[in-house]
């Protein structure tokens, strides 16, 4: 069971109003080569203490489902700051199956040397098949599953929209084939597939 309160830590505060909605914060990755030191590790202690993220501890395995490319540099990426809080001796599983946002995160890992991620290039569905991905092109948080639009939903974007072909799998194949069935935490962040 998990209880929720109104109450929230004078840390967490602090970062809020200090840190995280300032623009110099989103401009770290342009005055340092490395920016993930600053962005993500230094306020490790800060991400512990925010929900979801209080549920997860050092040393665990986990499972992020979708990364947006665009949430990297300015800090927020929610796999960077599960790798910020499992640690070295954790890992953190990511489940993405647009190729920019997969090379992006992949370029930024590999660049910073972080160790304790595994990208998985493929959709989550209730089932391992190939279906259709629906992308709206400079925008990478808001890609996903076409079956899963409600009617006239993407009649807004519709000149803007692509359709592509992934494959796709389900959370528990993924989970036993990339950690051995045991996963800690489960993260999605995938407008509204989730269900």
């Amino acid at each position: 069971m998990i209880a929720f309160s109104d109450y929230v830590p004078p840390i967490v505060k602090s970062y809020h109003t200090f840190v995280r909605g300032r623009r110099w914060y989103h401009a770290i990755p342009r005055w340092t080569r490395h920016p993930h030191r600053l962005q993500y590790r230094w306020l490790r202690n800060v991400y512990r203490q925010q929900f979801p993220w209080m549920f997860v501890r050092p040393g665990q395995t986990v499972l992020q489902v979708s990364t947006a490319k665009d949430l990297i540099p300015v800090g927020t990426s929610q796999a960077l700051i599960l790798s910020t809080v499992v640690g070295s001796n954790g890992r953190v599983i990511v489940v993405e199956p647009e190729s920019e946002n997969v090379h992006a995160l992949r370029a930024y890992v590999h660049r910073e040397r972080i160790a304790n991620i595994t990208i998985v290039p493929c959709a989550v569905w209730s089932e391992r098949k190939t279906v259709q991905f629906t992308v709206r092109p400079g925008r990478s948080g808001w890609h996903r599953i076409s079956e899963t639009f409600m009617e006239g939903e993407r009649t807004a974007y519709a000149d803007a929209l692509t359709t592509v072909d992934v494959e796709a799998d389900t959370i528990d194949a993924i989970a036993e084939e990339f950690a051995g069935g045991t996963v800690s935490f489960v993260n999605m962040t995938i407008n509204g597939s989730e269900y």
